[in-house]
């Protein structure tokens, strides 16, 4: 059996030649094609993280897109990883160093699913745990002799890159428990 080998970005795959050999480098293709787009922060995210939080440095920026820290996702990408189907805009997804499967998602537009209710712009998923955010330069926070808390994900990665001992609750709205009353 020929091999012949394909490279994905980190990942190197060998695949059988076979009859659908074409076939098989295609669907790789587009699956790094959804491996890069996973890590792409769109210029219009990189211009609010900039103007917002002050993070402009490119090299910065790099590491959170290559980390998979920080990533723009579309209206559709939303929806779906929030189970709802009413997500007006695109969000940036903001991934937790600490706890990967949690992340915060800051929509583009603010927005209220019950019209009583005021417009937010922060969501999570149903069901997601809470977790103390530490961002990623900070791995080792329980040595460190003072620690900030903050509300806010982006608060604390800014203070962070800025070399502050940040930590983050993701808002305080998040640690009520059903029946408002008891933190969760």
């Amino acid at each position: 059996c020929v091999l012949s080998y394909f490279s994905l970005g980190r990942y190197n795959i060998d695949i059988p030649q076979t009859e659908t050999h074409h076939k098989r480098v295609t669907e790789l293709k587009g699956l790094k094609y959804i491996l890069r787009r996973q890590l792409m922060i769109n210029q219009f995210h990189r211009q609010k993280i900039s103007e917002k939080y002050g993070i402009d440095n490119p090299e910065v920026i790099a590491e959170l897109e290559n980390r998979g820290l920080l990533v723009s996702l579309k209206r559709e990408e939303v929806n779906q990883l929030l189970g709802r189907t009413d997500m007006p805009s695109g969000a940036l997804k903001i991934v937790y160093p600490n706890s990967p499967e949690i992340y915060t998602i800051r929509s583009d537009m603010p927005f209220a699913p019950d019209t009583t209710k005021k417009p937010q712009r922060y969501f999570k998923p149903a069901g997601q745990p809470n977790r103390l955010y530490i961002p990623y330069r900070f791995e080792n926070i329980e040595h460190m002799s003072e620690i900030w808390v903050l509300e806010g994900e982006m608060k604390a990665l800014c203070g962070a890159i800025l070399g502050l001992p940040t930590v983050a609750v993701s808002g305080i709205w998040c640690w009520r428990g059903d029946d408002q009353s008891e933190a969760s």
